[in-house]
């Protein structure tokens, strides 16, 4: 994962990733008591679960992220149990009825070893009959952004006076890597974050659980649980342990 991620996208993250209700529902739909979330940035989805009366642990590399995640459970009035670390290699001697890597934040870790670490990471810590759910970048619909471009460039308007986010993009396809530069405009001023992602298919995802133990429970391409289209700008993918 960029180790710098944070210290360029924590001030403006919940301006680029709004709220996403339909995620939270996904997730809190199977009534779970403890849940833990790798990659929690903002809190954008551990602070609603919390609301809900679920215990959270957020797990994140970024000290920044982490801040604002405090700050913002702080002002939604939750407890929060946030740890700083790599979820390559946690290890919380404790598991939870729900864990869940969204937000493209396994494609932040640039090779498939760690993408596979991440999933034995999360195994781990599962429950009996708990949940994994995994969402991510659909390729199919990045590569239909670029429509055989390698650059691309689109401008994204947001509610308000002279704000939007404008985006550069260079995808690589042989190698799957594909490199973002955001630039976040609110009223005269600019802010610019940069990341890199691998792209990894709906069936590298599901091998790479498959290896480690963990079947398929579903895989879907909206929050009405449809199936993943190359519209679909992400998937999401369900796994549980393997009897």
């Amino acid at each position: 994962m960029q180790h710098t991620y944070g210290q360029q996208f924590a001030e403006i993250y919940d301006d680029v990733f709004p709220p996403d209700p339909g995620l939270v529902e996904v997730l809190a739909s199977s009534a779970p008591a403890t849940a833990l979330e790798l990659g929690v940035g903002t809190g954008r989805v551990a602070i609603p679960l919390a609301q809900r009366g679920i215990t959270v642990t957020g797990v994140d590399l970024s000290a920044e992220m982490l801040d604002r995640c405090r700050d913002g459970a702080d002002d939604a009035g939750v407890d929060l149990d946030l740890v700083q670390g790599s979820m390559t290699d946690l290890r919380l001697g404790r598991r939870f009825d729900l864990v869940f890597c969204v937000c493209a934040s396994i494609s932040m870790l640039l090779t498939r070893e760690h993408q596979r670490e991440t999933l034995a990471t999360a195994r781990d810590h599962l429950a009996d009959g708990g949940r994994l759910v995994v969402e991510t970048h659909n390729p199919d619909a990045v590569l239909g952004l670029h429509g055989g471009r390698r650059r691309e460039t689109w401008f994204v308007p947001h509610p308000g006076a002279g704000r939007g986010l404008q985006t550069y993009a260079t995808l690589d396809e042989p190698t799957g890597l594909w490199q973002v530069s955001h630039l976040w405009h609110d009223g005269g001023r600019t802010t610019i974050g940069n990341e890199v992602s691998l792209l990894t298919p709906v069936e590298v995802l599901t091998g790479l659980g498959a290896e480690l133990g963990l079947a398929v429970r579903s895989v879907t391409g909206d929050r009405d649980g449809g199936p993943v289209t190359p519209e679909s700008p992400t998937y999401t993918v369900e796994f549980e342990v393997a009897s």
